[in-house]
């Protein structure tokens, strides 16, 4: 009983701590000139021969901000929680991707310790989406997906905002992490740990 209690207080506060995230993301992207307001709609777009499954936020900021996941949720938690209807009312481009393997997307999930296979997916996602500069937001997992596409891409990476992230511990991440030159807001609980 215990153990599901924890894990309902670390859901919960790191829940807390994504909503905290996005009200700062927000305040930051306030300063990108907005076009116009959609609405939050699904799509699913063919890469690398995968069906990948998003929900997008169209308001037209001028630098769009793409939420990843953590490995027990997909694009779906992102609407769920509120969060893509808070940043499509705030008119902020917003893409809510599933990775291959979660959510809706077809494919095999790949793993923080296939780093060269997750930039050449995550590039080619946004070429096919005609997405140049970007802002990340990730928890957890995603938190280390966003880690390695920005060390990777970092002139395409203007800001990252990463809750508890995992793979801090893989040598690709630890290694390089002076990569990391722009705008970085991390989000860390007193029980979130590396792993």
């Amino acid at each position: 009983m215990m153990r599901v209690l924890g894990f309902i207080y670390s859901l919960v506060f790191n829940l807390n701590l994504i909503s905290t995230a996005i009200l700062i993301l927000i305040i930051m992207l306030k300063n990108c000139k907005i076009e116009c307001d959609n609405l939050v709609v699904e799509r699913e777009i063919n890469v690398e021969d995968l069906k990948i499954h998003y929900k997008e936020a169209s308001g037209t900021s001028t630098l769009p901000l793409v939420l990843l996941h953590g490995y027990s949720f997909s694009s779906q938690t992102w609407h769920a929680l509120g969060t893509l209807d808070l940043l499509e009312k705030n008119k902020v481009h917003a893409y809510a991707i599933d990775m291959p393997g979660f959510g809706k997307s077809t494919g095999k999930r790949i793993s923080l310790s296939q780093p060269d296979t997750l930039v050449k997916f995550m590039s080619t996602l946004f070429e096919a989406l005609n997405i140049d500069d970007l802002m990340l937001l990730g928890p957890s997992m995603g938190g280390g997906y966003a880690i390695i596409y920005t060390i990777s891409n970092p002139s395409k990476v203007k800001g990252l905002v990463l809750v508890a992230p995992a793979g801090l511990d893989k040598p690709f991440i630890s290694q390089h992490l002076d990569k990391l030159t722009m705008p970085v807001l991390i989000f860390w609980g007193d029980k979130d740990y590396v792993f």
